[in-house]
């Protein structure tokens, strides 16, 4: 699994190097210290430190939950701009 982390990064032109954290959804094959992923990368880049997965979860969540909102917002935003768009009288002719 690493490799493939590696060769995406590759493919996107980003150098492992560069890598300063890394975050995974706490499966033990990405977390794992020694030999998951999170440890193998990190004998590449030690720079690339790694956080657990509880931070993701909530703003998986949290972005979950704005997609569904997301409709809302925008119809409220579209009212608010029609409402601040001055009215024309429709009885005056142009």
């Amino acid at each position: 699994m690493s490799s493939l982390v590696l060769e995406k990064l590759k493919q996107w032109g980003l150098d492992i190097s560069n890598c300063r954290g890394q975050g995974y959804d706490g499966a033990l094959i990405m977390s794992a210290q020694a030999q998951g992923v999170q440890g193998l990368i990190a004998q590449k880049n030690p720079k690339a430190l790694c956080a657990h997965c509880t931070r993701w979860v909530k703003r998986h969540k949290a972005c979950e939950t704005f997609v569904l909102l997301l409709p809302s917002i925008v119809k409220t935003f579209e009212v608010i701009l029609d409402e601040q768009q001055p009215k024309q009288d429709s009885t005056k002719m142009p």
